[in-house]
């Protein structure tokens, strides 16, 4: 396994797991895979690091659109707001052998709605096998206070800690404001092995669990088990072509009592392209392609519904300054929108663009935007689209120290039919400005004598 893919892979898990309890983004990671403006460093010696960070918001959220809704879940009321979150990251080990934990906690207070307490905390495992198999391991845990859409679902493992729906600013509550009635527990597991059988030619299959259970029967809850089996050739310098294919054998249990059985066979192609432009600037390119079988019941007839549709995906970074980067993602694929009461499979487009880097010694910028549209599968008349954008600006104030200021924008429109049949509010239009100060320090951070383990 490269460096690079490496780094996508550990920065793809914690952001999943971890990613909901910032208000804040995270520039990109760079398609080198080399940190911006940080010493680079040796992956083949031992280091043990332990970091530690911490973040106070303040600002004022602005809802553009109705309160009170058809359900049970409601947008928030305009109104200043605040929110903190603690951080705390272990690192000990070495390429291809190591383990990361990484624990956050958070709190946020909204209009008439006393704090929110959530948290979670993620470990990452990485162990040889042999001198040309990896195996992987990661698992987590999040307690969430807010309900969330997820019309960026599709694009999560791309996303990382840029996915929209992860922001507590975008959640829905309680028309009652009984913010404890939407707390939910989320479980991610994953183990996967990889076989490099020679420079050019390797294999990988894995195991994946996740689970979301409500405190309350306000939403469906679920659980999902998954396996996956690829296979890679290099053809070139820089160039690889990869086919795999996807199992998920997933459950819903709606709040009515009923449980809607899903399942679905991904099945693609796919080329990925890096090619160095310079010292400093690096291109990457990937792009696949495929089909999709689900294998499910019909929301409202409850009889069985079977449909294949096409899958995309595409995705290009560049690193086109010292510390900058753009990154742009796209999918087209079928998943549950995670709306209210009764889940449904929706045939969706999903699209973002990203970048960020330094403007200077001491600050930094980030841009996030992104739009999602679908359609029911069994519903031509159950349609939703949805944009967000996120503009942030962060100053360095000491090595430990810098402040935030922080834009952040959240739409989403559904149809009246959509609307009913999920007792979801029809649309949602928030804007809101956050300004604060982050604090962040190694703790520890050495590399460890050689032959230590």
């Amino acid at each position: 396994m490269t460096a690079f893919t490496s780094t996508v892979v550990v920065a793809t898990l914690i952001g999943a797991a971890s990613s909901a309890f910032a208000q804040q983004i995270q520039p990109p990671p760079r398609a080198s895979g080399q940190p911006r403006n940080e010493r680079p460093l040796d992956l083949t010696r031992d280091r043990q690091e332990l970091s530690a960070e911490a973040t106070l918001l303040g600002g004022y959220d602005d809802n553009l659109s109705p309160v009170t809704g058809l359900g049970p879940f409601a947008p928030r009321d305009s109104g200043y707001a605040g929110a903190g979150n603690g951080i705390l990251r272990y690192f000990i080990g070495r390429a291809r052998k190591s383990l990361e934990i990484d624990g956050r906690g958070f709190v946020n207070t909204y209009p008439d709605i006393g704090p929110v307490i959530g948290g979670g905390a993620v470990a990452i495992g990485e162990v040889p096998l042999s001198r040309r198999t990896t195996l992987n391991v990661s698992q987590g845990a999040q307690w969430l206070p807010f309900f969330t859409m997820n019309m960026f679902s599709p694009l999560r493992e791309s996303l990382g800690v840029a996915n929209p729906d992860s922001n507590p600013a975008n959640g829905l509550v309680r028309t009652a404001n009984e913010v404890t009635g939407t707390r939910s527990l989320v479980l991610d597991s994953q183990a996967s092995v990889r076989q490099e059988w020679n420079r050019s030619f390797s294999t990988d299959g894995g195991y994946s669990y996740n689970s979301q259970t409500y405190s309350q029967s306000i939403a469906f809850d679920s659980r999902s088990h998954g396996a996956h089996l690829g296979v890679e050739r290099t053809v070139a310098r820089g160039t690889s072509i990869r086919t795999s294919y996807r199992y998920v054998d997933a459950l819903f249990a709606e709040a009515r009592g009923t449980e809607l059985p899903m399942k679905d066979h991904i099945i693609e192609l796919g080329v990925q392209r890096e090619r160095d432009v310079s010292r400093t600037r690096r291109v990457s390119l990937s792009v696949r392609g495929g089909a999709q079988h689900t294998d499910t019941l019909d929301a409202t007839q409850r009889t069985p519904l079977e449909y294949w549709t096409p899958t995309a995906f595409g995705s290009i970074q560049y690193d086109w300054a010292r510390t900058w980067t753009v990154a742009a993602d796209y999918q087209h694929s079928a998943s549950v929108l995670n709306v209210s009461i009764v889940p449904q499979t929706f045939i969706n487009h999903t699209a973002t663009l990203r970048t960020g880097g330094y403007l200077n010694d001491r600050m930094e910028g980030s841009l996030v935007f992104g739009y999602a549209n679908g359609h029911a599968g069994a519903e031509v008349n159950d349609t939703y689209d949805g944009y967000t954008g996120t503009a942030q600006l962060r100053v360095g104030l000491s090595d430990s120290w810098s402040s935030i200021l922080a834009y952040n924008h959240h739409q989403y429109r559904l149809t009246r039919d959509a609307s009913i049949f999920f007792d979801v509010p029809r649309q949602v239009h928030r804007n809101s400005l956050w300004l604060g100060l982050s604090w962040s320090a190694p703790l520890i951070r050495r590399y460890m004598r050689t032959g230590s383990r």
